[in-house]
């Protein structure tokens, strides 16, 4: 829903009419109460309709105010109305005062049984002594989106909701229900291209990470983006000046893990890591090196140097990375035995194997804690720090750390699995999706009333469509793409900074759809998030300060922004 519109449903007018509408637009003509003259300040609104709504769409209520917000026009126009409603709906909108042109306007399309299937509309000017039109899509994709007052959803996305008439028969919107744009110049990022409507970067993303403060993606070529936080060089700039916009660091890259002041890459010639030297969380001794290290370097101790490190994850002051074909090494911090090795060090400055080689198909790291899918029957095992759960124990709980790998009490195999601060998520083999560990923030989405913590794998809600999952602080998200429509970005738990991306900074208990059109994966720092939708568009929401956002602004956003990778 947008905010656009909000009352109650009803078939009424409010004040002086200043609208007239039809099925068809209509010639320029001096309507109802503007001051008829020579010249008419007039803008024609266009409904087009999604035709995947077919006979669901049975009324449109259409609601215009003016420039101080009276609430000047309300009419609800259905299939059995005379005239009756058809698409493409068009309401010209007069001026009822050219010195103060100012409006906005939602149209709300409803079923028969009139409940709301979308409300779309903007903030418009009209232009005075002109006719103008506007051209708004009711759209399946923004179905269930809640955008803040100052939005709109175009879609399945918030963006602003400030839109500009156009010259009468300059666009060619009414056959691109939903376009978003009509040329490159309508998009947001420079290298950008629109292509049938929608707006493609030059350089698609297909992995997405975030840390505690900063984030990074790699583009389908193999290059590295990476912005935010970098007072210990974590962004490989070469320097520790943050970035709220994304920098490139290096090519070749196949993964990559976000730690809290460190990242770690697998690239073609191996292991490249930088930032914090000083827990040996790069795989460098910090008695042998300095304690910032700006630049990747390939670390030769993630022996052998090739492409063979495709998996790769980083806890607070710890990294892992599995090689094919599933060999697991970690190094680093190991206070709380985090590294799964058999000695009790209270650290490695160099990578030191976990179980046999082998064993493990995917592996994720917490702040103190690491989890990993075993390769023979995908279940889950984890070690380190324990405590609310987070190494989904089962009974009784465990109250020390664990230092060998341990397998959950639940062994249903996983496909794929994400660790935020102390509680975890996995997708199953059959797309449903469980979550445990701590949730007095509800971040494992199981609602109201729920335990405070869970030690065993348990199941969010009761759709198997999830194709990715992520872990961050105190809240997580996860990409619902059912056999049937399109996909939807869902998040929950805690929302101090907006990083669940609804608009607002109220928690949520359970799963609530995001404002981000096709999602295809998603990324969760400790208090920001970002994703990728299927054009291979970066997005990113949540606690902006140090740049993470990479929007050219350090400032927190509850709903997704774009992120102009590659330029």
């Amino acid at each position: 829903m947008n905010a656009l519109a909000r009352g109650t449903w009803q078939n009424r007018r409010v004040g002086r009419a200043r609208v007239a509408w039809s099925a068809v637009p209509l010639a320029v003509a001096c309507l109802v109460v503007a001051a008829c003259g020579d010249e008419v300040t007039e803008t024609l609104v266009h409904f087009e309709l999604d035709e995947k709504f077919g006979e669901r769409a049975f009324g449109l209520r259409v609601e215009v105010w003016d420039q101080d917000d009276a609430h000047v026009y309300d009419e609800l126009r259905t299939a059995l109305t005379s005239p009756a409603l058809r698409f493409p709906a068009t309401v010209p909108i007069v001026a009822a005062d050219p010195r103060r042109p100012g409006f906005r306007f939602a149209g709300t399309l409803q079923d028969a049984g009139g409940r709301m299937l979308v409300t779309e509309g903007a903030i418009a000017s009209h232009v005075v002594g002109e006719v103008r039109e506007l051209f708004v899509c009711l759209d399946t994709r923004c179905e269930g989106v809640m955008c803040p007052d100052t939005e709109r959803c175009v879609l399945g996305a918030c963006v602003a909701a400030e839109m500009e008439p156009m010259p009468l028969g300059a666009s060619d919107a009414r056959d691109r229900c939903g376009a978003v744009c009509v040329g490159d110049a309508d998009c947001a990022c420079a290298s950008d291209r629109c292509v049938d409507g929608a707006c493609v970067p030059a350089q698609p993303a297909v992995v997405i990470a975030a840390g505690d403060r900063h984030s990074c993606a790699v583009t389908d070529s193999g290059a590295l983006w990476c912005w935010g936080a970098n007072d210990t060089g974590q962004l490989g700039a070469g320097d520790t000046v943050a970035r709220d916009i994304p920098v490139r660091v290096l090519d070749g890259v196949i993964d990559v893990g976000l730690g809290d002041a460190h990242t770690c890459a697998g690239t073609d010639v191996g292991m490249q890591c930088w930032g914090q030297v000083l827990y040996g969380q790069l795989g460098i001794s910090p008695v042998e090196a300095p304690s910032v290290i700006p630049s990747p370097m390939v670390v030769v101790d993630w022996y052998p140097t090739d492409g063979g490190w495709t998996i790769v994850a980083a806890g607070a002051r710890h990294s892992c990375a599995i090689r094919a074909p599933g060999e697991l090494r970690c190094t680093g911090d190991n206070a709380q035995l985090q590294l799964g090795i058999p000695q009790e060090w209270d650290g490695a400055t160099f990578p030191s194997s976990v179980g046999e080689d082998g064993e493990w198909a995917d592996i994720a790291a917490g702040p103190e804690h690491s989890c990993a899918i075993h390769a023979s029957d995908r279940s889950l095992y984890c070690w380190g720090a324990n405590g609310d759960g987070r190494l989904a124990e089962g009974d009784p709980p465990l109250t020390s750390p664990v230092k060998l790998p341990r397998q959950a009490s639940d062994t249903a195999p996983l496909r794929l699995l994400s660790l935020g601060a102390s509680h975890g998520c996995a997708v199953r083999a059959d797309s449903g999706l469980v979550c445990w560990g701590a949730n007095d923030s509800s971040q494992l989405g199981l609602g109201a009333g729920a335990p405070t913590a869970v030690r065993t794998l348990t199941q969010v809600g009761d759709r198997l469509e999830w194709t990715a999952v992520t872990a961050g602080g105190d809240h997580s998200c996860g990409v619902l793409t059912p056999a049937t429509g399109a996909p939807e970005l869902q998040c929950w738990g805690s929302n101090g900074y907006g990083e669940l991306g609804l608009g607002d900074i109220m928690p949520r208990v359970e799963p609530a759809r995001v404002g981000l059109a096709d999602p295809v994966s998603v990324a969760a720092g400790s208090h920001h998030t970002c994703a990728i939708d299927v054009r291979g568009a970066v997005w990113c929401w949540g606690g902006g300060s140090d740049g993470q956002l990479g929007t050219g602004e350090r400032a927190d956003r509850v709903t997704p922004a774009r992120v102009c990778v590659g330029e």
